[in-house]
């Protein structure tokens, strides 16, 4: 079953890509289907608890939607680029495996050096990422939220922060906090795209 993921974790970002290199087929369960269909709703039911209290009018839809295909645009550029690191080092990590079953023969240190400073080098490089859609989404919807709505975002951190971190946290610190872990999550754009149907 996949995870919940609120803010672009490495793994699971890696999760679909890696499974496909596997022969072996992931241990299931007659209802594993269903439960994955429940755990993203899960999330859904997460982000509308954060988004609803926003309120947001019907020409606000425009500019978030847009800014979000930019921040999505980019992600799949990310993901492109760990595939391609990922697929340097597989064949390596194939031979590994097999001489390590069919032989015996223990991964060779400098393999294991390679894989960790490459897990490594692609986290750090989906952290500033994620910190850059973040910047260029605030940027990109300057003007769209109003100040009750900026309000509404800063105050949602009671649940994820303790309160000395979040007395500390400028207002703009605390928005740009909600948008990384609630428009930045996965499921978010497709539920923008259902609720600006209903807005007014």
């Amino acid at each position: 079953m996949k995870h919940l993921l609120l803010s672009f974790g490495l793994l699971f970002a890696l999760g679909a890509s890696a499974t496909a290199q596997i022969s072996t087929p992931p241990l299931t369960t007659p209802k594993a289907a269903d439960s994955d269909r429940a755990i993203i709703r899960i999330r859904q039911v997460d982000m509308l608890i954060q988004i609803l209290p926003l309120t947001l009018r019907k020409d606000q839809y425009g500019p978030i939607l847009t800014a979000l295909e930019r921040a999505r645009a980019k992600e799949k550029q990310i993901r492109s680029l760990e595939d391609d690191d990922l697929a340097k080092i597989a064949k390596k990590l194939e031979d590994a495996v097999n001489n390590g079953i069919d032989k015996g023969e223990y991964p060779p240190k400098e393999l294991q050096v390679e894989a960790a400073k490459l897990m490594r080098a692609m986290g750090i490089r989906r952290q500033i990422a994620t910190a850059e859609m973040t910047d260029e989404f605030v940027e990109a919807t300057k003007g769209v939220f109003d100040d009750g709505q900026k309000k509404v975002m800063a105050n949602s951190l009671d649940l994820v922060l303790d309160q000395t971190k979040k007395d500390s946290m400028k207002e703009e610190d605390k928005v740009k906090f909600f948008v990384k872990r609630i428009f930045l999550d996965e499921v978010t754009y497709d539920l923008l795209l259902k609720l600006q149907k209903h807005a007014s």
